[in-house]
């Protein structure tokens, strides 16, 4: 599996953020590009992150393609944030989240 530990950080982060009240079940996103790679590990569309696996979390390229994953991933979504990670400006960039905290704005 491509990218396994960042997979498992992805996975490991939507769980806190869940069980911290940033996000209720789907809302929200986070995205991790691998630096060495280019890849980027992105949470899929729709799945509850309690159920979420590593297996579950997509592997794209820099032109925002699936490399690996079965899932569909949140690539253009949430006002961009994994669009920046496309950036070929935005080398520092390593990982975005998008959280819409119930209640309140989207951060």
């Amino acid at each position: 599996m491509l990218l396994q530990e960042l997979r498992r950080e992805v996975v490991s982060y939507c769980r806190l953020m869940s069980q911290t009240g940033l996000v209720k079940l789907t809302s929200g996103n986070i995205s991790v590009r691998d630096p060495e790679t280019r890849l980027i590990a992105v949470t899929p569309t729709s799945l509850s992150y309690d159920a979420m696996t590593p297996a579950d979390v997509v592997v794209v390229n820099a032109e925002g393609s699936v490399v690996e994953g079965d899932r569909r991933p949140t690539v253009r979504s949430c006002g961009g944030t994994v669009t920046a990670l496309l950036d070929e400006e935005a080398e520092r960039i390593l990982s975005t989240y998008h959280a819409a905290t119930p209640g309140r704005r989207p951060v």
